[in-house]
Formats: C-alpha cells, sequence, structure tokens
C-alpha cells in the first residue's frame, strides 16, 4: 500500500489500464511518480488539480516526461513500442519485480529478446539442463519451489531437492550457487540443511571475495530454516579463533563477516549450543561488533533485554534452566581447518 499522502490510479492507455501512484502536495503542482526511491519514470503534469494526472495520457497528452521511460542508449522506439515498454516497466517496478531491470539493461542479448523476456517464461528445469548462463540458471534455481509444500509427489521432492543441493554445492557460476542456497533455506525437507552445510564448505573453490559472500548467504540460510541439523556449524563459526597477527586486514575482515552472519543466524535457535556460543562471545571476544551481533541474537531468543554483559547473561540463562552455570576452561578452544572442512 502507497503512503497515506499517496494513492494509486488506473491510467487507461490504448485499452490497457497501468497503476501509478499519485501524491498530493498542498500549494505545489504535484507529481505523477513511482513510490518513494524509485526515479526515472514518472510524469510531471501541469493541470492545477490537488491530484496529478487527471488528463494525462501514456507519455502524451497534457503531461511530459520527467526522465526517459527507457534508458537513452535504447533509442527511440516506435510509439507502440514505447507506450508497451512504458506500461511494463511501471507495472513490474510497482510490483517489486527488482529483476526486471537486470535483464533490460543486459548488453548481451539484442533489445527484442529483452522485451520477449517480460512476457514468456523457459520452464526453469530446461534451462537447467541446457543453458550454461549464469543469470539464467540463477533466475531458473528461484522458480523452483519446494513439491511437498505445493501438492506434489515424493519422486518431484526428491528430483527438486537433488537439483538444489548440487547447484548449491557445485555449480560453476557463484549466482547459481546464491540462488540455489537462498532457495534452500525455504525448503523444509532436512536434507535442505545438509545441502547448506556442504554449500559451506564448497565455496572455497572460488576466490576468497566470492566465497566469503556465499558462506555468509549459507550461514545466514542455516539460520531461516530453523533445523537444529545447522546448529554445529553456526557454533563452530562463531566460536571460532581470532585471526593470528600476521593475517592481512581483507583475510581478517572476511572471516568478521563469516562470524557476524554466523551469530545473526543463531538469533533463530533457542538451544543451549546457540546460547552458549554466543555468551562465550560476550565474554572474550574483543570485536565491539561481534559483541553486539551476540547480544543482538540473544534478546531476540530470550526476549530479555539485559546489558550486554557476558556474567549476566550467564547467570540469567543458568537460572532459567535450573543449572549453575558453567564456567570455561582457561585454554581456548582451537578450531583447524574450518574453511576448509577438515
Amino acid at each position: 500500500m502507497p503512503p497515506p499522502d499517496q494513492a494509486i490510479r488506473r491510467i487507461p492507455c490504448d485499452g490497457a489500464e497501468f497503476g501509478l501512484v499519485t501524491q498530493r502536495r498542498p500549494g505545489y503542482t504535484p507529481a505523477l511518480s513511482l513510490l518513494p526511491g524509485e526515479v526515472g519514470l514518472g510524469f510531471r503534469t501541469h493541470t492545477p488539480s490537488g491530484v496529478a494526472g487527471q488528463r494525462e495520457r501514456c507519455g502524451g497528452g497534457r503531461g511530459k516526461p520527467v526522465y526517459g521511460l527507457l534508458n537513452s542508449k535504447m533509442g527511440r522506439l516506435g510509439s507502440t513500442l514505447g507506450r508497451v515498454a512504458g506500461g511494463a516497466a511501471i507495472s513490474l517496478s510497482l510490483c517489486g519485480c527488482a529483476t526486471f531491470w537486470d535483464e533490460m539493461t543486459r548488453k548481451d542479448i539484442p533489445i527484442h529478446a529483452r522485451f520477449n523476456g517480460l512476457f514468456t517464461k523457459d520452464d526453469p528445469l530446461v534451462v537447467l539442463r541446457d543453458s550454461q548462463d549464469g543469470d539464467k540458471r540463477a533466475k531458473a534455481l528461484r522458480a523452483l519451489q519446494e513439491p511437498s509444500q505445493n501438492g506434489g509427489s515424493t519422486a518431484d521432492q526428491d528430483a527438486i531437492v537433488a537439483i538444489l543441493v548440487t547447484a548449491a554445492k557445485g555449480d560453476k557460476q557463484p549466482l547459481s550457487r546464491l540462488a540455489a542456497v537462498r532457495q534452500l533455506s525455504e525448503f523444509k525437507d532436512p536434507r535442505a540443511v545438509q545441502g547448506l552445510i556442504d554449500a559451506y564448505y564448497k565455496a572455497t573453490v572460488f576466490a576468497p571475495e566470492t566465497a566469503t559472500v556465499i558462506q555468509c548467504e549459507a550461514l545466514t540460510a542455516l539460520g531461516r530454516t530453523k533445523h537444529p541439523a545447522g546448529v554445529d556449524l553456526l557454533t563452530r563459526v562463531v566460536r571460532a579463533p581470532e585471526p593470528a597477527f600476521d593475517v592481512s586486514s581483507l583475510e581478517k575482515q572476511q572471516e568478521h563477516d563469516r562470524r557476524t552472519a554466523a551469530a545473526r543466524a543463531l538469533g533463530n535457535f533457542s538451544h543451549y549450543e546457540a546460547t552458549e556460543a554466543l555468551v562465550h562471545v560476550l565474554k572474550n571476544d574483543k570485536d565491539i561488533a561481534m559483541r553486539n551481533r551476540a547480544h543482538e541474537a540473544l534478546v531476540k531468543i530470550t526476549g530479555k533485554d539485559l546489558p550486554p554483559d557476558g556474567k549476566e547473561w550467564e547467570d540469567y540463562l543458568a537460572q532459567q534452566s535450573g543449572q549453575p552455570p558453567t564456567r570455561e576452561p582457561a585454554s581456548k578452544i582451537k578450531l583447524t581447518g574450518l574453511l576448509k572442512g577438515e
């Protein structure tokens, strides 16, 4: 729904209707535009009315475009194609189709193919079988839904889970792996959890920067599943010792990103192992941002807004469980081979 000072208007154009957002501003000639933050597809009218666009037509009449409906590099298209493109752009943008702009600004396919892609959908299984295009494969993977949650058969469930698990840990394209990981986070099948764990460890075949992005997404996805099988990896990542002194700043940042992603993900679990790992961070970690993430996760788990003090949280959790608080041994936990999966 639009904000209170806006309203959705339906604008007829050559037999079709497109929904646009109008704004009311006292004492100001109002503008017909998209939602706040969306620029480049609005019309400014010259009508003195309090509601913009009472007599506008699609790109003509008394209105004039604020910005071009299409990228200027596309050149001047025919009026009919322009109206279709403008209507599609407006309606798709209002629907939140973020991938629309990615598709329309691609340089590797001709303009007519970009427009055709707006109105036709390829079978995702056919795309995954035949195409090596990273964008197409990622789009196809995002289209796969869990059959067991949508009336599908057991055979369909086995096939779709196998496709996503295989892509998450073995696809040659990083975008495809990310898409598969995100889809698996929505699945209830326990095999999805193991697929996400495998995706975390197998990401190291890419450059460190790319691997870190995939690993952080896999950790976040494990949190979304809320499956207890994911807690072990998350706690091990959170408890990982700080990088050595001679490690580069980039590597330190990548380790920080993994640990903060794991801490946030643990906020979805009320298991003892999860809260214990988060308390460990509060008590021992020197990284302020990491301690803040651990504190936020503990607040989310318990609903209790205690100060970010490890001892206070330890005593509170012990009291809730009816057990005396456990004290950590002097020797720190050493984890090796975390990234390599050894």
